[in-house]
């Protein structure tokens, strides 16, 4: 739902001017060894799920004005070019505010493990949002209902139904 569909290569993302903010990230998973009963010896092992680094890279933003968004597109799709195919539908509002094309972290390019090249970094969200080695951004009216999106990251409710979208962790930006 873009006017101007858009390929980049490095090359023509390094050319966009980038910034720099230091967040927080921290994983889902967080504390569920502990779910049904205390079973972590460490704090490391109860939340030793979270990092915070300065990352830098495009406002997704940028990109999408470039592309012009639709209107009617309230929805991205974030795809990973891992072996998964990893993917998260994530609400545009979300991603015009502050999500980012990130390729560096602490001052060097992304190394393999956190996303090289690319790295979609959702701030104040769920580590797993962020998807690692971005291949592609699609915009659409309504969220995709993945597989991550339905049998995974999904929370128990205290009615014994499940919550299929909860993005915000506590820990967000400084």
């Amino acid at each position: 739902m873009v006017k101007q569909p858009l390929v980049f290569t490095m090359s023509d993302l390094m050319k966009y001017p980038s910034v720099s903010k230091f967040y927080f990230m921290e994983c889902s998973g967080n504390g569920l060894t502990d779910w049904l009963k205390a079973a972590s010896k460490t704090v490391q092992q109860t939340h030793g799920m979270l990092s915070c680094a300065q990352w830098t890279g495009i406002p997704v933003s940028t990109l999408l004005q470039e592309a012009g968004v639709m209107p009617g597109a309230t929805w991205a799709l974030a795809e990973g070019a891992d072996g998964a195919a990893h993917a998260r539908s994530i609400p545009m509002q979300k991603m015009l505010e502050d999500a980012l094309i990130v390729y560096a972290a602490n001052g060097e390019m992304l190394r393999p493990e956190n996303g090289y090249p690319l790295r979609l970094f959702i701030p104040g969200w769920e580590g797993n949002v962020s998807i690692k080695w971005l291949r592609r951004i699609k915009l659409g009216d309504q969220p995709w209902n993945l597989r991550s999106e339905t049998a995974r990251y999904t929370d128990p409710m205290p009615d014994g139904k499940w919550r299929q979208f909860s993005f915000a962790m506590e820990p967000s930006r400084w």
